[in-house]
């Protein structure tokens, strides 16, 4: 919004310094002409043409930022579209059934530790003795025992 008024700032300076620059043109209805003012001064001319330069130089920095935030558009679609293309991936796995289980023969290795848990809380074991013969840390031990105990 702001660089919206600001180019509608540097039109109508623009403007205003066409209509200077054409002497034959009446202004208002004939009421002002430019035959009735005076020559424009050294000054005045001078000061139009850095104000010209001023616009051309914000009109050239705002192309800039347009083009800026024109690729980020770009790079942030490009992201958004890889991430909605391994979601549809990752959904596709989910949907498929897992190979693992169903092979007779393979046991998965999930279910073998929980078994050697559950083996060596029959035997009397504490949680940390499982954890330390097992590799396991204390909390995994412990979870595993909470879920056999939600089971049964």
């Amino acid at each position: 919004m702001p660089y919206l008024i600001l180019i509608i700032g540097l039109l109508l300076i623009l403007l205003a310094a066409y209509m200077l620059g054409h002497k034959s043109k009446r202004l208002f209805g004939g009421h002002l002409s430019m035959e009735k003012m005076p020559p424009m001064q050294y000054g005045e001319a001078e000061t139009l043409l850095q104000l010209a330069e001023m616009v051309e130089s914000a009109l050239a920095e705002l192309d800039e930022k347009n083009r800026s935030l024109q690729k980020m558009i770009n790079q942030y679609e490009e992201h958004r579209a890889a991430i909605e293309q391994r979601l549809e991936q990752l959904n596709k796995q989910l949907k498929q059934p897992q190979g693992n289980d169903d092979v007779p023969g393979k046991e998965n290795p999930a279910l073998h530790i929980h078994r050697q848990v559950y083996a060596l809380s029959d035997r009397g074991s504490s949680v940390a003795e499982i954890a330390a013969a097992l590799g396991l840390g204390r909390g995994e031990v412990q979870l595993i025992l909470s879920l056999r105990n939600l089971k049964n």
